[in-house]
């Protein structure tokens, strides 16, 4: 008998700080579950406010109905497991009450429901075909935002360890702002690079207008340590305009 497969998509979803505002960051990571996982994450997850909830068994109300988590209660005949798609304590079998499409309210129970917020099961026979999905569904973190807090440049966003920000010092007081964009000349002092960057004011991912960074990583034990990449940066700040 052949083993199957599962790997199963999920969209994680978060907020950041900055400057200009809050931004929504949102990513899609994909992990690889046992068929007892997966049979028991995707029935019982875990819900929250909000959630969108699709019922797929029980004879009160039609399979296929949708509808939006307004509360989420314990079931006191129901018990707890870890769920592997969030790493939450779960109580299984909650009372739900979900509002409906056309704005009515109904009682169900978790048993019932599948959560719609997990992307459904990818299911494959054979490494090979694992293989093949992983390289054309690769990780996507999006795009950074940039922001001047008021002494640094921050670019902050996604990774693969959840969400991250990096702060950059203005080199010499290469910094040049106007109504809707920002110019500065930063450096990256984990890596003793220079580099230039160009981003709008707006709170959202991928402000970034341009960036130049042609420097190497300096090697301590080099005593010329190759180039910073300072040149360029100072180039492009000084050809540059802001709006």
């Amino acid at each position: 008998m052949k083993k199957n497969f599962y790997r199963v998509s999920k969209r994680v979803d978060s907020v950041v700080s900055t400057a200009y505002g809050p931004v929504e960051f949102s990513k899609t990571v994909s992990i690889d579950v046992s068929c007892d996982e997966l049979e028991q994450s995707t029935y019982h997850s875990g819900v929250s406010k909000n959630d969108r909830l699709r019922i797929v068994k029980g004879r009160k109300f039609p399979i296929g109905t949708e509808g939006t988590v307004k509360v989420a209660v314990p079931n006191k005949f129901g018990s707890t497991f870890n769920d592997v798609l969030t790493g939450r304590l779960v109580h299984l079998n909650p009372s739900i009450l979900l509002v409906l499409d056309d704005g009515s309210e109904i009682w169900t129970c978790g048993d019932n429901c599948i959560n719609l917020k997990y992307g459904g099961p990818v299911v494959f026979t054979n490494e090979e075909d694992v293989n093949n999905w992983e390289k054309v569904n690769t990780t996507s973190y999006g795009k950074p935002v940039w922001y001047f807090d008021g002494r640094e440049i921050i670019k902050a966003g996604n990774s693969i360890y959840g969400l991250s920000s990096e702060g950059f010092g203005v080199y010499q007081k290469m910094i040049k702002e106007g109504k809707n964009e920002i110019a500065a000349v930063i450096d990256d002092f984990s890596t003793d690079r220079y580099m230039f960057v160009k981003f709008t004011k707006e709170a959202k991912q991928g402000n970034e207008v341009q960036f130049v960074s042609t420097g190497s990583i300096r090697n301590m034990d080099d005593m010329w340590r190759g180039d910073t990449g300072l040149a360029d940066a100072i180039k492009a700040f000084e050809n540059c305009q802001v709006a």
